[in-house]
Formats: C-alpha cells, sequence, structure tokens
C-alpha cells in the first residue's frame, strides 16, 4: 500500500480502498481447486522473493548510491550502499521481540505441509523436500537482512522497498514484483481451511458430488474471502490482533509444539542429548510465545489507559504526578524504553512515538502523552 501511494492514480486510496481491491483480486486464486495450479501461483511467490533480494542487492551496488532520502537520510548515517556500508549498532534489544517475530513468520507454515504432501506425486521425497525449503528460507533470511541493514542501518524500514529510490527503474521492478507477491500466498492458505469446511458442510448434509456441490464450494471459498476482509477492515489495530496471533500461535505451532510432543511420543527411544535438545527447545518455543503476546498485547492496554487518565496533566515543572498516577506512568516509562520511544541515560535522541514525546526528568526521561490523547 505505501508502494502503490507513490503513483497518481492510487494517491486518494484510502486503506479499505486497497484491501477491497486486495479481495477481488484473491478471489478468483481461492476458487482453484487443483492445488496443482497453486504451485505455479507459489513459484510466483519464490520469484518475488528472489527479485526482492536482487533489487536490493543491486541497488546497494550502484555508485553514487541510490536510497529513497525520505527513509534514508545522510545525516543519520544512512547511505544505501554496500561499499559504503551504514551506521549499525551490533545489539538492539528494543527490537528483539519484533524480529524474533517476523523470523518466526517464515517458519509457521506447518498447517499447509499436510496437504502438500498429499499433492506430491513421489511422496518419499516429502523429508527431502522440507529440509531444502528450510535451507533456503533461512539463507534468504540471512542473506536480505546482512545486505538490508548493512546499505540502510537503523534506517531501515519494516518494508525494505520503502528504502529504495522511487525513480530507480530496479527498484521500480521490485516493488511490483513484490506488490504481486500476497495473491500468491492467500490461496495456499485458504485452500486448507476451505477444504476442511467444505468436507464438514458435506459430510454434515449428506451432499453427494456433482454440480450443486461444486456451487455451493464456490459460495463458501467467497464467503471465506469475504469474511476475510470484513475482519481485517472492522477490528480496530488489526496489527497487534495479528501480531499477538503471531507470536502466540506460530511460536506454538512450529517450535513448542511439535518439540514436547515428539520427546513425549519417544521419550524411551531418543537419547539423553535428544531429550534435553526437544524439552530445552519445547520450553523456549513455549517462553517465546509469552513473552511475544506479551509485549503485543501490552502496549495497546497502555495505549488505553493513556486515553483515559490523560497523562499529558500528570507531568508537572517539578516532575511530579499525583499518587494515582505514578504506578502507571512508571509502568509507561519502562514499557516505552523497552520500546525504544524514550532514550536511555547517555542518548541524546529516540525515534519517534507514536503516543506522545519524552522529556528529560532530572537524570532519566519521563514520557508525556501526545495531546490527541
Amino acid at each position: 500500500m505505501h508502494q502503490l501511494h507513490r503513483y497518481p492514480y492510487f494517491e486518494s486510496w484510502s486503506r479499505s480502498d486497497f484491501m477491497v481491491a486486495s479481495a477481488f483480486l484473491f478471489t478468483p486464486t481461492v476458487l482453484l481447486r487443483d492445488l496443482s495450479w497453486l504451485s505455479y501461483l507459489s513459484a510466483l511467490g519464490v520469484l518475488s522473493s528472489v527479485c526482492l533480494f536482487v533489487g536490493v542487492f543491486v541497488s546497494g551496488l550502484q555508485d553514487p548510491p541510490l536510497p529513497n532520502p525520505l527513509y534514508c537520510e545522510a545525516e543519520l548515517g544512512c547511505t544505501g550502499s554496500l561499499f559504503h556500508p551504514s551506521k549499525t549498532e551490533m545489539v538492539q534489544p528494543s527490537t528483539l521481540p519484533q524480529v524474533l517475530g517476523l523470523i518466526m513468520v517464515g517458519f509457521s507454515g506447518h498447517a499447509l505441509f499436510p496437504t502438500l504432501r498429499n499433492d506430491m506425486a513421489k511422496k518419499e521425497q516429502y523429508p527431502k523436500m522440507v529440509g531444502v525449503v528450510y535451507l533456503v528460507v533461512t539463507s534468504v533470511y540471512i542473506a536480505i537482512s546482512v545486505v538490508g541493514y548493512r546499505m540502510f542501518g537503523n534506517s531501515a524500514q519494516p518494508e525494505v522497498t520503502l528504502n529504495l529510490s522511487p525513480t530507480s527503474l530496479i527498484a521500480q521492478i521490485t516493488v511490483w514484483i513484490v506488490v504481486l507477491n500476497p495473491i500468491t500466498k492467500f490461496a495456499l492458505d485458504m485452500t486448507p481451511i476451505a477444504m476442511s469446511v467444505e468436507q464438514t458442510v458435506k459430510v454434515y448434509f449428506r451432499i453427494q458430488d456433482g454440480f450443486f456441490f461444486t456451487c455451493l464450494s464456490t459460495l463458501i471459498r467467497i464467503f471465506l474471502v469475504a469474511f476475510a476482509l470484513l475482519v481485517v477492515i472492522t477490528i480496530p489495530d488489526f496489527a497487534t490482533f495479528l501480531g499477538v496471533m503471531g507470536s502466540f500461535c506460530a511460536l506454538t505451532i512450529s517450535l513448542g509444539f511439535p518439540c514436547l510432543c515428539y520427546a513425549k511420543l519417544f521419550w524411551d527411544d531418543l537419547s539423553r542429548f535428544e531429550l534435553v535438545c526437544n524439552v530445552f527447545l519445547g520450553t523456549l518455543g513455549a517462553f517465546g510465545a509469552l513473552f511475544g503476546t506479551v509485549v503485543r498485547v501490552l502496549p495497546a492496554i497502555l495505549n488505553s489507559q493513556l486515553r483515559r487518565l490523560s497523562l499529558r496533566r500528570v507531568l508537572g515543572p517539578t516532575c511530579m504526578s499525583p499518587v494515582s498516577s505514578v504506578h502507571l506512568l512508571l509502568f509507561a516509562n519502562i514499557l516505552l524504553h523497552t520500546a525504544g520511544c524514550c532514550p536511555q541515560r547517555g542518548h541524546e535522541s529516540s525515534p519517534p512515538c507514536p503516543l506522545g514525546t519524552c522529556v528529560q526528568c532530572g537524570c532519566s526521561f519521563v514520557f508525556v502523552a501526545a495531546p490527541s490523547l
């Protein structure tokens, strides 16, 4: 959406307009019943990921570099070049939960594996296929993260294409290929859900295969797309909702649940080392799911509390606050320091915080809610 706003035709489009247009584009792919056709769409998704890496890499090799000045400012140490890397930091604890959540998204496709295996012509190659897929995904993750961070440093955006120059032909080709990427993913994610609903309806109402069931199946799939569109449009702060689901479900399904179940089922057959590894990874997945969920939920709760208590009136000239708001104020400072909204001691600047600003109070920084709250 951010990328298409660059073009005059899409300047007046709202968030809902883009969602409705996307739903119309996704619907024909969801109606496909032969998963072999979806494999071609999946190949397009792989191509878009490869083109994204190639586009970013080639942009970094250009001399002089052509980054987007709106998201890559030279004053902040951003160069957009691989030959002259941008200013970076070795460790950023404040962004660790978000980074872990983003990484786990690429490894949470377990729900599709049984469907893909059933449609494989040579099912005996399934273990090899899974190993190759994870190797490729991990390699792409490492490559794009290293290249992107060296080029844009702390100015790197969640959508790295925003850092690319809007006037570069390579960047334009990369952007449009990436825009097509969701079309390839939606059908693959929605098809198992649609098949489960269809089989449930078929068994419950004892419907036979034929023209009527085909029409009913089409209506079910259109309804699922419409329902997904309705959820995305109506739920406030849908990004937080997806973050909670991603943190909780992805880590639980991808790491915690498989390792613990494997250890339970084969407890007597596994070596001590394998048991320790599976139990450790299972516990780590459970802790990560809990921690990621808390990190995503607490800022939303804090935002609601800030709106209700209007903390912008809490701080006076002497940085004192009413007793009833002391605990919430301290809670806000802890969260916003963790989120990187307020600078730590010894730092003079901090990234913009949508909830308000940070003012210095003695030797520390204190959060002050925005007037719009």
